[in-house]
């Protein structure tokens, strides 16, 4: 179900049907992007593992991790963005105003 609300997220944003400008809705299609990337790099490691070269081999690994720290750097961002957005802090910044 998720791979699937995953997809839709992805294919939305593809559309136009969503803008990618909103944090949340970045993450979501971000994550869900790199998943499959990154699932089909691996595949095409193991697959070709006998034909490609240990160059190519260490080529498709170092873009994997650069794709992997991009990804993780820019759900960072987007993570702080929704916490500030919607004030949430774990708590720490309640005020009661009663």
């Amino acid at each position: 179900m998720m791979d699937l609300i995953s997809e839709m997220g992805v294919a939305a944003s593809l559309g136009g049907v969503c803008s990618l400008v909103h944090p949340a809705i970045r993450l979501l299609v971000t994550r869900s992007a790199f998943r499959v990337v990154d699932a089909d790099l691996a595949a095409a490691v193991q697959e070709q593992d006998k034909t490609l070269s240990t160059v190519e081999r260490l080529q498709l690994r170092a873009l994997r991790v650069y794709l992997r720290a991009t990804v993780q750097r820019q759900e960072r961002e987007d993570v702080k963005i929704i916490r500030e957005k919607y004030n949430l802090d774990g708590g720490f910044g309640y005020t009661n105003d009663l």
